[in-house]
């Protein structure tokens, strides 16, 4: 790995002085174990380390640390943070505002309610094919985040979820948990690239 496991805890833990990351409780906050495994990431690659050569085992004894007094335990915690590392990105990338920053859509095809309707489903769909094809699987579409990035409500980015994957176009991977948010991967219903600019 070419720096020591003890150095790059250091490191995080200077980090997380500064920038200090509470575990509390999983049903009021569900992204702590997420946050962490982001910031250790970002760590390492600050500093030249290798994310392929790190195991997140590396990290149990600092996340039991920080997770002693988190509900519902911090065995949980541990849990989430591993399922975290293999499907986030490193601190200080968002590869979520990045595919919602690009100007072309894929357009569904069939019949909506409205035109407007139509491209909101399309936008959304967009970005969790971006987010498919550069994270090489599952993905996140936290309602909040994705409302404020396009400048719609959370409810209707929770709803549209819901159409898109009842059409085929997103399946749920795993389970929703207290402790992490819904993944998604592409359904079965395949779309062609017809595009539109968004502008």
């Amino acid at each position: 790995m070419g720096m020591k496991t003890s150095r790059l805890i250091t490191l995080v833990k200077e980090s997380l002085a500064d920038d200090p990351i509470e575990f509390v409780d999983a049903s009021t906050d569900w992204q702590s174990p997420f946050r962490l495994a982001r910031r250790c990431k970002g760590v390492a690659l600050q500093h030249s380390v290798a994310l392929d050569a790190l195991d997140p085992m590396l990290f149990e004894g600092l996340v039991m640390e920080l997770a002693e007094d988190y509900v519902p335990g911090p065995e949980v915690a541990l849990e989430a943070f591993f399922e975290a590392w293999h499907i986030c990105t490193p601190e200080g990338s968002d590869p979520l505002a990045e595919a919602a920053s690009i100007s072309r859509i894929t357009m569904l095809p069939g019949r909506w309610p409205t035109p407007e309707y139509h491209k909101d489903a399309s936008r959304i769909y967009t970005i969790g094919a971006r987010l498919y094809e550069q994270l090489q699987g599952d993905f996140f579409l936290p309602c909040h985040k994705v409302a404020k990035l396009l400048g719609m409500s959370p409810k209707r980015v929770s709803r549209l979820l819901t159409v898109l994957t009842a059409k085929g176009y997103f399946a749920k991977s795993g389970k929703y948990t207290t402790t992490l948010a819904q993944r998604y991967v592409l359904g079965d219903v395949q779309v062609s690239q017809r595009l539109e600019g968004d502008s």
